[in-house]
This record gives structure tokens, C-alpha cells and sequence, in this order.
């Protein structure tokens, strides 16, 4: 079970909301059972929009393909190593940056920042957000990138979201979540950009949890199997 740990300096009030958060997504049972993620869905971002597909492994392997037509990519971590395919088809090196931020989302998309997993949690003040007024809780990072997840204090339901990296902020709105294997995930996502070109909308036909992805799909090509 997870065992949520408050930073030094955080609030009090930042473990009961993150138990409560806990509970909406499907509990702590739900979510250590959770082993890989398989998403298919569309993606529309600078008036283009294309097929995505993004496979995730808890134990940091995840593979994403985008196909916009004028531009298509495919991404992947690999344990340690971490590869793109670019635009002209070539597989090279993902930039460090790039690969940090990625393996930053994909202990997100398994909820390891939620037991205090290389973050400091801590309640901030109330927000008003689309309307109403939210809970927030915000995970900060040693290199002074933030994530702040907005939350019903009643229900512990989260629709917003907000990632501050490098100095930019980033809006996302998850919507349309549903119940797949005891875990309540969303069919929708909204992001919003400082730059409105990176606004994006991702839908999602199919989500599905612990199909079992084998290790060679996240395999850089022309690399030897260990």
C-alpha cells in the first residue's frame, strides 16, 4: 500500500485530500494493481488532428506514436534508454530534457506522485476554477517544477490540472472519466497552453489496464536484446 508522506513544511491538511483523491481514482488497491496502460484515441493540436497511440509500463517503459499527416513521430522510454523516430524516419537519442519530463508523466500516469514519490506535497489555499472553488494540492519537484492537481474537497474528484515547467504554465482538463478495472480514468483531455499553436484535445477510444505488454515493444530498433 501506498504510504503518503507529507514534506517538511507541508500541511496537515494535504493527507486527508490525498486520501480522499485516492479513494475517487479507485483506492490504493486499484491503483498498486495497476502494471500498463494501453490508449488509442485521436489527437487534435494546430489545426491538425491524427491517430495516437501511447502504451505505459509502471516499471518505465512507455512507447507513444502520433500521425498527423505533415508530421509523424514515435517516442519511447526504455528503462534507461530513451529514443524518437523523427519526422524523416530516422530513430535517434530523445534529448535529456525531453526524456526526463516524459518519465516525470509516465510516474504520473501511475499515480506514484501521490505517495510522495521524488515530490514534496503540501495544501495551497483554495482556487477558483471554471466556476467553482477547488482544493489544492501541489507537488513540487527539486528542480522547481510544479504540478498542482485541483480537487473536490467533498468527493476528492480532480478535472484540473496545472504543470508549471522551466517558468510555463500548462493547463490540463481531464473529462469523461470512467471505470476501467477498478480505476477511474478519463476518455478526455483538454490541454491549454501559454502558446495557444500548443493547445491540444485527446480523446480516447480505448483505454485498457494490465493487457501485457511485452519488453521488445519498447525496443530502440537494431538494438540487442539483453
Amino acid at each position: 500500500d501506498a504510504v503518503f508522506q507529507l514534506a517538511d513544511g507541508g500541511t496537515p491538511e494535504a493527507a486527508p485530500l490525498l486520501e480522499r483523491h485516492v479513494e475517487w481514482l479507485g483506492g490504493r488497491d486499484a491503483l498498486a494493481a495497476l502494471q500498463d496502460l494501453t490508449l488509442e484515441g485521436t489527437i487534435e493540436v494546430a489545426g491538425l488532428s491524427g491517430p495516437l497511440s501511447v502504451r505505459m509500463r509502471r516499471d518505465g517503459r512507455q512507447l507513444m506514436s502520433v500521425d498527423l499527416k505533415v508530421f509523424r513521430t514515435t517516442e519511447a522510454l526504455d528503462g534507461d534508454d530513451a529514443w524518437e523516430r523523427n519526422a524523416s524516419g530516422q530513430v535517434e537519442p530523445m534529448g535529456a530534457a525531453k526524456a526526463a519530463s516524459t518519465r516525470r508523466g509516465l510516474d504520473r500516469a501511475f499515480s506514484r506522485h501521490l505517495d510522495g514519490h521524488d515530490v514534496e506535497v503540501t495544501r495551497l489555499p483554495d482556487e477558483q476554477k471554471d466556476g467553482r472553488a477547488w482544493a489544492v494540492l501541489r507537488f513540487a519537484y527539486a528542480d522547481g517544477d510544479l504540478y498542482d492537481l485541483l480537487v473536490d474537497v467533498e468527493t476528492g474528484a480532480s478535472e484540473w490540472s496545472r504543470e508549471v515547467r522551466d517558468g510555463r504554465t500548462q493547463w490540463t482538463r481531464a473529462l469523461d472519466a470512467r471505470q476501467d478495472g477498478g480505476l477511474r480514468l478519463p476518455r478526455r483531455q483538454e490541454t491549454l497552453d501559454e502558446n495557444p499553436l500548443q493547445n491540444q484535445v485527446v480523446t480516447w477510444a480505448t483505454v485498457e489496464a494490465n493487457r501485457g505488454l511485452p519488453d521488445g515493444l519498447f525496443r530502440r530498433p537494431g538494438a540487442q536484446e539483453a
